[in-house]
Formats: structure tokens, sequence, C-alpha cells
């Protein structure tokens, strides 16, 4: 996963926002990481409702 993180800072000069993903599986993680790679967007978490913990 840190190859996959350090491409997708240097393909979209920001990184990417772990902190959306806790409790997901290595797995999942590296699968949106790819997707976003592979469309060429970068990601956006969902918005948080007000009882939304984050």
């Amino acid at each position: 996963m840190p190859e996959l993180i350090e491409r997708y800072a240097e393909k979209f000069n920001e990184n990417f926002p772990l902190f959306a993903l806790m409790g997901m599986d290595d797995e999942e993680v590296e699968a949106i990481i790819q997707e976003c790679l592979d469309k060429g967007t970068p990601y956006r978490p969902p918005d948080l409702g007000e009882k939304d913990l984050y």
C-alpha cells in the first residue's frame, strides 16, 4: 500500500485521505486508491452527517 499512496500523492499533489477509510481492510483501500489512479480522479470521501464520527 505505501507504493500506491506514494503514486497517488505524486499524481494528484495531495495525500490520500486514509482517515476517511479507517476500519476498512487494506485490500479494499488499495482497490479504491488503484481505481482513483486508473480513472485519473482524486478520492473524495462522502459528506459526513452531523452525527457521524470522524
